[in-house]
């Protein structure tokens, strides 16, 4: 049906490739941010996000951040979208101070 997407590309692709695949739902694809988080980027993000330094940037709440955190590296909620954007909010407020 042409009215499916990339119509073109699957009957370009048919030749080559097994029915399966072609017919295969669409998935998504999973950011290894919360990996990330919890691994390399950690003791970083900990660090500019530490309650002495939200404190004196006065934008957020301290004890909020951090149990966000603690909550992520425990495992007890996935926050890697919060944390994220809370780590580039505050990079933000801070170049503009």
């Amino acid at each position: 049906m042409r009215n499916e997407k990339k119509y073109l590309l699957r009957e370009a692709a048919r030749p080559l490739l097994p029915a399966s695949v072609l017919s295969h739902r669409k998935q998504g694809f999973a950011s290894p941010m919360a990996m990330w988080l919890r691994g390399s980027m950690r003791n970083s993000v900990r660090d500019y996000l530490s309650p002495k330094a939200l404190a004196k940037s006065g934008v957020m709440a301290p004890a909020h951040v951090a149990e966000q955190l603690d909550a992520h590296d425990e495992r007890r909620s996935l926050n890697d979208k919060t944390i994220f954007t809370t780590l580039m909010f505050e990079r933000w407020w801070r170049a503009r101070q």
